[in-house]
């Protein structure tokens, strides 16, 4: 058996070790906090411009709607005031372009679009601050 103060020396030497260790393990899960917490932030700031493109998106679709309908009210006006001067070569105006005619479709298919984008971002943002909170206790 070896003497008292070998062994003594021996059970500092790992309880220094043991305090390393611990001192390791706090340090690494402060920086997995940190980094926790540094997702969460770009995670809720990629929701805010996600949300925002969907706004700008629905904002455009209706001017674009707006437009193609004054489009078409100028077209009727156009058709409705002929001068008496073109009335010897009247020309017919052309009918509705494609573009025009599915401009309602397109309009449903990017509010369905927006509003899905924006059903998806929430739960996915309330999972992250969830798994933030816990990590955080």
């Amino acid at each position: 058996m070896p003497p008292m103060p070998c062994r003594l020396t021996g059970l500092r030497s790992r309880r220094r070790q043991t305090q390393l260790k611990v001192k390791e393990i706090s340090s690494a899960s402060d920086e997995q906090n940190t980094g926790t917490d540094q997702i969460n932030q770009s995670i809720q700031q990629l929701d805010q411009v996600i949300r925002q493109n969907a706004a700008a998106a629905e904002h455009v679709s209706a001017a674009s709607e707006e437009l193609s309908g004054q489009s078409v009210q100028l077209l009727e006006a156009i058709r409705f005031f002929k001068s008496d001067a073109s009335k010897g070569r009247e020309r017919t105006l052309p009918a509705l372009s494609r573009e025009q005619q599915a401009l309602p479709e397109i309009k449903q298919i990017a509010r369905i679009k927006s509003q899905a984008v924006q059903k998806k971002s929430g739960p996915r943002l309330h999972l992250v601050n969830s798994v933030a909170l816990q990590s955080k206790g």
